[in-house]
C-alpha cells in the first residue's frame, strides 16, 4: 500500500513541475512579445524605415516567429509611432495569442 502512494505523490508531482514549467515558458512568451514591442517602437521613433523597424522587433523577440505591425505608415517628427506585436503561443494544449503595444513620440530623423 505505502509503494502505491508513494507512486501517486511522485505523479502528483512531476505533473505539477511539468505545470510550473509551462507557466515559466508562456511568462518568457510574454516578456519576450513585450520586449520586442518596446524595441520596435523604440526604433520606429528615430527611422522612417518599416523594414528597419520589423527586423529590430523580430530581433529582440530572440528568434520568437512574431508579426509585428507598424502605424501610421507616413510619420513626420513629433507624430506617435505604434508597433503592435502578435505571436500565438504554443506552450501547451491551448494556443494563446499574445499582443503587446508600445507607443513612442517620433524624433526628426535624419536619412532613410
Amino acid at each position: 500500500m505505502v509503494t502505491l502512494e508513494a507512486a501517486m505523490g511522485v505523479a502528483v508531482v512531476l505533473l505539477l513541475v511539468l505545470l510550473l514549467l509551462h507557466v515559466l515558458a508562456f511568462g518568457r512568451d510574454v516578456l519576450l512579445v513585450h520586449e520586442a514591442a518596446r524595441a520596435g517602437a523604440r526604433a520606429a521613433a528615430t527611422t522612417s524605415s518599416e523594414d528597419e523597424i520589423v527586423r529590430v522587433a523580430r530581433a529582440a523577440a530572440d528568434g520568437t516567429p512574431v508579426t509585428v505591425t507598424v502605424s501610421p505608415r507616413g510619420r513626420r517628427a513629433g507624430d506617435l509611432a505604434t508597433v503592435e506585436v502578435r505571436w500565438t503561443s504554443t506552450v501547451g494544449p491551448l494556443r494563446p495569442t499574445i499582443r503587446a503595444r508600445a507607443v513612442a513620440r517620433t524624433e526628426a530623423v535624419i536619412g532613410p
